[in-house]
């Protein structure tokens, strides 16, 4: 889709948004607000009849200019976010249930979606988003005012966002983006994980049976799409290692693999060295040993490298990735939400069936099955 069409949609959708009488009270008082404590404006971008104009009052701008709003009132919005608007940046922080919270998914999200112009940069900006959803669903749970009505917000959200990327990694695979896709899949299954388990700790600490069933519902969505992800990735992997002898393009996809894991294996473990200072000993000691583990994997892929089994270094160089992510994981648990975690198993032997059984008996979120994460509170 190109920019222009973007921007038609986006004017579209920017008609549609509509505020309760409340919302919009609260919105023109923050932005009273803002124009008393900013009341002089640059606008240097701004011409009439060829004079530039360089500061100017929020009353003069909008008295000697004849605007068309339905017109200029989208582009406004749009300017407002590129350059840093104030009720823009406002937004950023708002949860759902909040008076801007359309400002963030609405506009805010959607504008800086078009900067991502291939599918690679797509699918890193729809992960990023349904990373996002599940993080306000922590932030809403860690106050214990996560009720039905935001719950479904947050659910049906995270849903869509997942749903993008689905597809995503599917275009990406069928246009052959190996890498592209395995790491993406691989980036997603990790992260769900650790959000999952952290949901269901919130919700057991919570003393609101309501408040705990609502943060468990939103568990139980993630951990279908972990499944889903393992599932994938498996998928993948397999196709990988038997398309060897046949893909001319599998000796290059590895070889980026391989970089990428070096990457990402110094760049974990530059976090970790960083971190210490932030984090318990035990917490620590977790993620060095995760991080070993992801070492270790690491010498198998070069193994097989030098072998030529380039089907079974591919997969062996993204499993690397993901181990270290996840000790990373288990260290942003710590920093940023004061748990603890430790991300067991990854699914790699799992089948469909298997992970469906494994589903039904872990329901209640008391479980130690492949790919779970048992979490305690640092005190």
């Amino acid at each position: 889709m190109s920019v222009g069409m973007k921007i038609e949609e986006f004017i579209k959708k920017s008609k549609a948004i509509k505020l309760s009488s409340r919302q919009k009270t609260q919105m023109r008082e923050k932005i009273l607000l803002y124009i008393k404590n900013n009341p002089e404006i640059k606008t240097d971008l701004i011409r009439h009849k060829k004079t530039e104009v360089t500061t100017a009052s929020w009353s003069k701008l909008f008295l000697n200019y004849k605007f068309n709003y339905s017109y200029i009132m989208p582009i406004a919005i749009i300017i407002a976010v590129i350059f840093g608007g104030g009720v823009s940046f406002a937004a950023e922080n708002s949860l759902p249930g909040d008076t801007l919270y359309p400002i963030k998914t609405g506009i805010n999200e959607e504008v800086r979606g078009w900067i991502a112009l291939s599918d690679e940069a797509e699918a890193k900006w729809q992960y990023r988003l349904a990373e996002r959803r599940l993080e306000e669903a922590e932030e809403i749970a860690v106050n214990s005012e996560l009720k039905e009505e935001v719950r479904l917000n947050i659910e049906n959200n995270f849903e869509k966002h997942n749903e993008k990327i689905e597809l995503l990694i599917a275009e990406l695979e069928s246009k052959d983006k190996l890498n592209a896709a395995v790491d993406l899949n691989s980036r997603l299954e990790s992260s769900l994980k650790a959000h999952e388990q952290i949901l269901l700790k919130l919700g057991q600490e919570s003393d609101d049976e309501n408040e705990e069933e609502q943060v468990n519902s939103v568990a139980a969505k993630v951990r279908l799409k972990i499944s889903k992800a393992a599932k994938r990735r498996s998928e993948i992997e397999a196709k990988t290692s038997a398309e060897t002898s046949i893909n001319p393009n599998i000796k290059e996809a590895t070889a980026g693999a391989m970089t990428a894991a070096e990457n990402k294996l110094q760049e974990v473990k530059t976090f970790i060295e960083e971190s210490k200072n932030r984090v318990n000993e035990n917490v620590s000691a977790k993620a060095e040993a995760k991080f070993n583990s992801a070492i270790e994997v690491m010498a198998e892929a070069n193994t097989e490298m030098e072998e030529e089994h380039y089907g079974e270094a591919f997969n062996l160089y993204h499993k690397a990735s993901r181990l270290a992510q996840e000790a990373k994981l288990i260290v942003e648990a710590s920093r940023n939400m004061n748990l603890e975690i430790n991300i067991n198993g990854n699914h790699d032997d799992a089948n469909e069936d298997e992970t469906k059984e494994q589903d039904e008996e872990n329901k209640d979120g008391n479980y130690d099955a492949n790919g779970s994460i048992n979490i305690e509170l640092s005190l």
